[in-house]
């Protein structure tokens, strides 16, 4: 093919001699992977389904081999590496966001890029260099975003594979899996997996395969755009307490333009606001499918990553994922303006809070101690004074409030408690997974500490004025988290 043709033509041109549908979409997925590789470029093999393409992947691997997936890896990648076990092969579960990594006695590295629950992102390239000392090979599920808008074998992976084809086709109801990459070898062990099981896509669906891509950078520009407004609004509500939505140097359109794709993760308060903002949200179906042409919501937790839950690694019910399609834009708008208001009602005042103090200033010294530290003795006024001290700072240093990384009445007990170990810490109430895994480590280091004088920083032991937050939740007086709806009686 021409060097001057852009990728948006690549995807409506083939080779007019290859044999039937199934080549071409192959010749044209390998086409647009490899448009920006140099060499020979790169290939691509066609699955009935995801489920077969991971499959494939598994078969890879031999008895005593070693997988690492990214702990936050959705339930269909968990449920896939998982049946590996009976070959005799272990599966771990790390999180690959964190920079000392290591890989030593590793086979395979697997993640999706980005996470489809939290919308992480990774260090592709770094992962990829760690992966290849370790003689691993590094997989990536690029199923969210797509070749347009992200090409992990320029970082660095082995192989790419898209367990899901909604993206990359607009068609959530079409099942078809893909495995991408360059090694001659690989192509061989794959496409012989394939042909041997029988796994191979018929003709009808690689023809819808075939038109879907036409539309690929189309739908993707219009998605994209129709997401930044989506959380623009989302970001103006107070429902919300947490907004995540992917960004990476290596989400980058061909011409340069940065393209994140069209999911975003909502997080509220407590579990009912979640539920009763996706039972509210008109125009979007309730399902686990993402990327295609139709909006979507779901609460991972209780639907595309249950399975993480029986492994003790769930995620929030607090938690939502939206997919944002080509629906209209106002419809949208009203919908979730509708949504969020039922979230809002639902959601119970916080604990007040002292304002946040403007940015680059220091904390102020601590005010007055709360009636939480009521019977406190002095060693465990102390650690509560320590424990204030690290969430003021943490606090600054991710830019959020205080509420959000632990409440006093937390730390409080946490005080009295002095946990030695992180299940001792993860029995206090409060403290979820999230918690638990973000500040479990600083927690425990901040109570081995050496006291500090306590006294100098509070002098006045005394209760403080209850102060409002500027953009405190009113409570709704009718609520109870623990009511059960009453049935309608059918007529």
């Amino acid at each position: 093919m021409d060097d001057g043709l852009r990728f948006d033509s690549l995807a409506v041109r083939a080779e007019n001699h290859l044999p039937n549908p199934l080549a071409q979409l192959e010749a044209r997925l390998g086409v647009l992977e490899g448009s920006g590789l140099s060499g020979r470029g790169a290939w691509s093999v066609g699955f009935a389904s995801g489920r077969a393409a991971l499959d494939a992947l598994g078969r890879l691997l031999r008895p005593m081999d070693k997988v690492v997936l990214h702990f936050e890896s959705s339930g269909f990648a968990v449920r896939a590496f998982s049946a590996l076990a009976e070959w005799d092969i272990e599966i771990e579960f790390a999180d690959l966001t964190q920079k000392d990594l290591r890989f030593d006695g590793v086979s395979l590295v697997f993640l999706e890029h980005p996470s489809t629950a939290t919308l992480s992102t990774f260090e592709l390239s770094s992962i990829a260099n760690k992966a290849h000392e370790a003689g691993a090979l590094f997989v990536v599920d690029n199923s969210v975003l797509t070749m347009f808008a992200c090409r992990p074998l320029e970082f660095g992976a082995n192989a790419i594979v898209y367990s899901s084809a909604s993206a990359l086709t607009g068609d959530s109801t079409l099942a078809l899996g893909v495995i991408s990459g360059r090694s001659e070898d690989l192509l061989e062990r794959v496409r012989g997996h394939r042909d041997t099981v029988g796994a191979r896509p018929n003709a009808q669906v690689c023809g819808s395969a075939l038109r879907g891509l036409k539309t690929l950078s189309v739908r993707l520009e219009k998605q994209n755009a129709s997401a930044l407004t989506v959380l623009a609004q989302l970001e103006a509500h107070p429902a919300p307490i947490g907004l995540s939505y992917p960004s990476s140097e290596a989400h980058l359109t061909r011409d340069g333009r940065e393209m994140n794709g069209s999911l975003i993760a909502v997080e509220f308060a407590v579990p009912e606001a979640a539920k009763a903002f996706v039972e509210k949200l008109k125009h979007f179906d309730n399902t686990d499918w993402y990327g295609s042409a139709d909006n979507t919501a779901c609460i991972p937790n209780r639907s595309s990553h249950r399975s993480l839950e029986l492994m003790g690694l769930g995620l929030s019910d607090c938690l939502v994922r939206l997919s944002i399609g080509l629906e209209d834009a106002v419809d949208t708008r009203r919908a979730l303006e509708v949504a969020l208001d039922a979230a809002f009602e639902v959601t119970p005042e916080p604990e007040p809070l002292e304002p946040d103090e403007p940015e680059g200033e220091a904390n102020p010294p601590l005010p007055a101690l709360d009636d939480v530290t009521i019977g406190m003795n002095d060693s465990t006024l102390n650690c509560f004074v320590r424990l204030r001290n690290w969430r003021d700072q943490a606090a600054k240093t991710d830019s959020v409030s205080r509420f959000l990384v632990m409440s006093n009445a937390i730390l409080a007990d946490i005080a009295r408690a002095k946990p030695q170990n992180t299940t001792e810490l993860g029995q206090i109430k409060g403290i979820g997974t999230k918690k638990l895994e973000r500040y479990g480590t600083a927690v425990l280091e901040v109570l081995t500490q050496p006291d500090l004088d306590w006294m100098a920083q509070i002098p006045v032991l005394e209760l403080p004025v209850v102060r409002e937050k500027p953009n405190a939740v009113p409570i709704n007086p009718h609520f109870d988290p623990k009511r059960k709806r009453k049935k309608k009686k059918k007529l």
